[in-house]
């Protein structure tokens, strides 16, 4: 979805032939948020049953085909990929127990053998019952949809990152996350072919 700088990012990308891929977006006049934003793109999606959603402020490095796997062994309207970490409350807590959400920020009241972690900002969705949502209206996907559909009984599976994460939402976040995946290059053989990619857009 395109807002900020969305006219650049357009200029540049363009259509994602030059990765074989087939981007299209969505322009965001008025910022939908994270869920609003979800919502507003169903159109495009045709028939698509499950769709895999990432925040565009955030460097992960997670194994996609073990989280579409855990989705796809249930009934779970959707599947969070959640991190484990000390810092992880300032990101707000979510508890689980045997790979299924029971709270989220303290909804409903978590019990105590649930272990806890924050989301990551990548999830896979059902996007049937995503229909309900409202169009054109700012929402957030966690305390808009999640936790209400967790309220109403609806299974949301957990699934636990083991690998790199990093939150870039300041300018000091993104210079520090620059600095640490430089400096182990080897562990992310991903960063070598980005270059070479952002070499071909002529990225100025």
């Amino acid at each position: 979805n395109l807002h900020h700088l969305g006219g650049k990012i357009r200029k540049v990308i363009g259509n994602g032939k030059v990765w074989g891929l087939n981007i299209r977006y969505s322009n965001e006049p008025e910022i939908l948020g994270t869920g609003g934003g979800i919502r507003k793109v169903l159109p495009l999606l045709g028939n698509v049953k499950d769709l895999l959603v990432i925040n565009g402020d955030v460097v992960i490095n997670a194994d996609l085909k073990s989280l579409i796997k855990a989705h796809k062994s249930n009934q779970a309207i959707a599947t969070l990929a959640l991190r484990e970490a000390p810092e992880q409350a300032q990101y707000g807590l979510l508890h689980y127990r045997q790979g299924q959400i029971t709270s989220i920020l303290g909804k409903p009241l978590p019990d105590k053998k649930s272990k806890t972690a924050h989301f990551t900002g990548l999830h896979i969705l059902k996007t049937a019952p995503l229909q309900q949502l409202p169009l054109q209206k700012q929402l957030c996907v966690v305390q808009d949809y999640y936790v209400p559909a967790l309220k109403a009984g609806q299974r949301l599976n957990a699934w636990v990152l083991k690998g790199y994460w990093s939150d870039c939402g300041t300018h000091t976040a993104i210079v520090q996350t620059a600095i640490a995946l430089n400096s182990n290059v080897k562990n992310f053989p991903e960063l070598k072919l980005a270059k070479v990619m952002a070499k071909k857009t002529s990225v100025k």
